[in-house]
């Protein structure tokens, strides 16, 4: 790593204006990311033959993760249900929930038609349970 000392004295970083230096920032900013681009080519050479040398292959290397299981990803895209409202259950249309009634969870029915995006089309009448 380089002092800040080194660096205005390699350089006379000092002697330059506020533009400039911002121009000098945005310059290396660029020439940075080219060469971690061009290091990282490199590496991808490198590994590659390695692998191949090897008879192996990057997913060898670096396997894929299977999905996760259980609970779906978050519900912020799912349907959200009207508070106070109500809904059948459509497998069962003398079940019934109303939205915001109970703390916890909705039944699972109730989570498979928000992730459907089913829910609003089985809502009660009237909103009530009958």
């Amino acid at each position: 790593m380089v002092s800040k000392k080194e660096l205005t004295e390699d350089f006379n970083l000092s002697s330059l204006s506020a533009p400039q230096l911002v121009a000098l920032i945005e310059k290396a900013k660029g020439l940075l990311s080219a060469k971690r681009e061009e290091e990282l080519e490199a590496i991808k050479q490198e590994m590659a033959g390695r692998l191949s040398q090897l008879d192996l292959t990057l997913d060898d290397l670096i396997p894929h993760k299977s999905p996760k299981r259980g609970r779906k990803s978050s519900s912020a895209h799912l349907e959200a249900p009207e508070k106070g409202a109500t809904y059948r259950n459509p497998a069962d249309p003398a079940e019934t929930w109303t939205a915001g009634v109970k703390k916890g969870r909705a039944p699972a029915w109730v989570t498979d038609l928000r992730e459907r995006g089913e829910l609003h089309q089985h809502k009660a009448p009237g909103g009530q349970p009958g």
